[in-house]
């Protein structure tokens, strides 16, 4: 459901959870992590932004029942890659929500995923969705 004409998905979030897999060592299973995101642009469905304290650009795109952000980063000189995702439910928040991380490297052929479920918030001062 996308917000009334008047409001937005612009505006600063932070995903907060908890690991459920970590096949990267991030932490352990069962920590917190918590990943800050900021939506900057909104046209129509489609999402534009940043994503985790690295500032990766991300984009995204909301339907009825959720709105996802990711970014995928590469570094073409090791040719290893990660992308991060979050998918929010749709409604006011805080909401139910996942965080899905994923790194490959095709140089030495490593791999590993980590995934965490928790709420997203809208981070004070910021208009968040349906405002």
């Amino acid at each position: 459901m996308l917000p009334p004409i008047a409001g937005s998905f612009v505006g600063d979030y932070q995903f907060v959870g908890k690991l459920t897999w970590d096949e990267c060592g991030l932490a352990y299973t069962g920590s917190y992590v918590q990943v800050p995101f900021t939506v900057e642009v909104q046209e129509g469905d489609f999402l534009l932004g940043i994503l985790s304290s690295r500032q990766y650009d991300a984009s995204g795109q909301v339907n009825d029942l959720t709105w996802g952000f990711h970014a995928h980063q590469c570094d073409l000189y090791n040719r290893c890659c990660i992308g991060e995702t979050i998918t929010t439910n749709t409604g006011g928040l805080p909401t139910d929500a996942t965080f899905k991380f994923h790194y490959e490297c095709s140089e030495d052929h490593t791999h590993c995923d980590a995934e965490a479920e928790g709420l997203t918030y809208v981070m004070p001062g910021t208009q968040g969705p349906y405002q």
